[in-house]
């Protein structure tokens, strides 16, 4: 969780440290930093400000472990607030989609509708490499379906 997120460390509301999560793992946070880690010392009580993709702006507190030059570790973590500072989040999700390909599926469901004049240009996608085609790649991507009413038909 909030791997490489930016993060501060604060000592009574100053920020001592600027970096990014290393690793956060249990009750235990890895703060590296491009700077020297100057300014703290173990045992010192601190807030750590995570900003996070998902979850926002998260706050926890806990006490420094250990002090390297670009390292930081803050145990004893526990979750003090989160803020969520946008209405929508950016979340990957991948849905598995079943269905059946029916050859001039597009034909068959207008001719059942009963339009009298069908024409198609005879393109299939799966065999005419300037359009994208799932079943050719396995690739999902954008798919587009076009109709046109000639109204002199």
């Amino acid at each position: 969780m909030h791997d490489l997120a930016l993060c501060a460390v604060h000592v009574d509301g100053e920020v001592v440290v600027d970096g990014f999560v290393l690793e956060f793992g249990g009750d235990l946070l890895t703060v590296a930093t491009s700077e020297l880690a100057v300014g703290l010392t173990p045992g010192d009580d601190v807030t750590v400000r995570v900003l996070d993709e998902v979850r926002g702006e998260c706050l926890y507190a806990g006490f420094v472990s250990r002090v390297a030059a670009d390292q930081v570790d803050v145990a004893d973590l526990g979750l003090v607030s989160t803020l969520q500072k946008r209405e929508v989040v950016r979340v990957r999700v991948a849905i598995p989609c079943r269905g059946t390909v029916v050859p001039h599926g597009a034909v068959s469901v207008l001719e059942a509708a009963g339009v009298g004049a069908v024409h198609t240009l005879g393109i299939c996608t799966a065999e005419d490499d300037r359009f994208y085609s799932y079943r050719r790649s396995g690739v999902t991507g954008r798919f587009a379906g076009v109709v046109m009413l000639d109204r002199d038909e």
